[in-house]
């Protein structure tokens, strides 16, 4: 999977010393993207490797034809997009939790611990939800976030520091 290196560097660069200088939430922040986001670039690209040893039939899907959501910010296409992705028989959209875990080996683990979980009684699954709620409480306003909620692909972006959401963290003029 592509990683801009080299961005990533820079982004690492200007938020660590082109800043007069981070506040708390910044430093938390900063800390998650610059070494929690490599890590999990690894531990993604490894279970890639072995997702074409233990699932090499992945290759094979045929992918009949896609839809694309295209418009302004504000204008709508969330809504749609979180409409279309109720009708399961017709339309596949990722969840948050399958963006940060792309690989199938990831999505099988996954899955599993949502079993035992769900034996449990959703006691992980409730704990995340009334996390969700009180971090992202501010933000919510706009854009639900949450873990099992269905997102846009474009998320996927960020795996590769590709992102045009990246510009909402690293507000840098010459990015």
């Amino acid at each position: 999977m592509y990683f801009d290196g080299h961005l990533f560097r820079r982004l690492a660069y200007l938020s660590w010393f082109g800043r007069p200088r981070l506040g708390r939430t910044g430093v938390v922040f900063s800390v998650f993207f610059f070494i929690v986001l490599p890590i999990v670039e690894l531990v993604n690209a490894i279970c890639f490797r072995l997702d074409d040893v233990l699932f090499p039939a992945y290759r094979r899907t045929d992918i009949a034809g896609g839809v694309f959501i295209v418009g302004n910010p504000r204008s709508g296409t969330t809504l749609m997009h979180r409409l279309m992705a109720k009708d399961t028989e017709r339309f596949f959209s990722f969840r948050s939790w399958e963006i940060i875990f792309p690989s199938l080996l990831q999505k099988r683990v996954l899955a599993l611990c949502g079993k035992l979980d769900r034996l449990l009684g959703d006691v992980f699954e409730r704990t995340i939800r009334r996390r969700e709620d009180a971090w992202f409480d501010e933000f919510n306003k706009m854009h639900r976030l949450g873990l099992f909620l269905p997102e846009e692909d474009d998320k996927l972006l960020i795996h590769a520091v590709s992102s045009l959401d990246l510009i909402w963290f690293f507000p840098f003029a010459e990015l």
